[in-house]
């Protein structure tokens, strides 16, 4: 495996983990307004 690769993949994995993040914030956060 070459360089470019191995960044690409890590570069895919941090944008998935972020995306991943935010939609369980967004989900806490619905979740706290219902209990409401």
């Amino acid at each position: 495996m070459n360089d470019k690769k191995v960044k690409m993949i890590l570069s895919a994995i941090t944008m998935t983990i972020t995306i991943l993040k935010t939609v369980v914030q967004h989900r806490n956060q619905v979740n706290k307004e219902k209990s409401r």
